[in-house]
């Protein structure tokens, strides 16, 4: 099903096309979800006042966002009960596809506004 489209303008890129797609859905109670190109801070706050959730990929290539994810998760394992005890569902999938071997995690945490304003190692949000 296709909901929409937006062309990408010549020497440019997804990414400069998906904020214009979105401003012409109507996304309030909707979950939007991304490829890891498209995990930008301009497009989950743009979800976000459009009254939408999200679901962003995120690959090592995000570097510092990278590092923080897996510190928090560090962070959460070391708490009392671990992970599992904010961690409501979780899947893995592992494949060979694209040429390579392919591992995927993908968690839902029950964390509050407290947790994620922990101290962080590399001073990102």
């Amino acid at each position: 099903m296709v909901l929409g489209q937006e062309v990408v303008a010549q020497k440019s890129n997804e990414m400069t096309a998906v904020p214009a797609l979105l401003e012409r859905l109507d996304i309030a109670g909707c979950v939007v979800t991304t490829d890891a190109l498209n995990t930008q801070k301009n497009i989950a706050a743009q979800i976000v006042a459009q009254k939408g959730d999200y679901v962003l990929a995120l690959k090592g290539n995000h570097g510092l966002l990278y590092e923080d994810v897996s510190e928090f998760f560090r962070w959460l394992g070391q708490k009392p009960g671990g992970l599992s005890v904010w961690c409501e569902a979780s899947e893995q999938t592992r494949n060979w596809g694209h040429g390579r071997f392919e591992e995927r995690h993908c968690y839902c945490l029950a964390v509050t506004e407290e947790d994620c304003r922990r101290p962080k190692r590399n001073g990102h949000t």
